[in-house]
């Protein structure tokens, strides 16, 4: 189980499980980082397959085309989840699709930064 995990219950993936591995990363902890990233995408995956924003209630994204808004927010976890674990083509052309269905997303815009740090540094903090 993840350290910050209490049994058969751990905390919901959001954007900011991105967060936590990285910082998991820069503690040395790359297991745990990678394990963070790798149910990150899992969970981003199955959001964006879903038709409503019941499971994902937590998300910033406009209630108003659900399927569309799933779809963003699986999106953004499985960008995420993509860059920290070093696959940066994937990482971006997801990215990309998000960005195609919402230019103006403020989480997946300071993504596209972080990712362009990340690719032109190879000192970077590849997890």
């Amino acid at each position: 189980t993840l350290p910050f995990s209490t049994g058969a219950t751990r905390p919901p993936f959001t954007e900011t499980s991105w967060y936590a591995a990285l910082a998991f990363a820069r503690l040395g902890d790359r297991h745990h980082s990678r394990r963070l990233l790798r149910e990150l995408w899992f969970t981003g995956r199955r959001i964006a397959r879903e038709k409503d924003l019941a499971a994902v209630s937590f998300s910033p994204v406009l209630k108003t085309d659900a399927a569309k808004g799933s779809r963003i927010y699986g999106l953004l976890l499985q960008s995420q989840a993509r860059v920290g674990l070093g696959q940066y083509k994937l990482g971006s052309r997801v990215l990309q699709q998000l960005l195609a269905l919402d230019p103006n997303h403020s989480r997946a815009l300071d993504l596209a930064v972080e990712l362009d740090e990340f690719t032109s540094s190879p000192e970077s903090a590849t997890i």
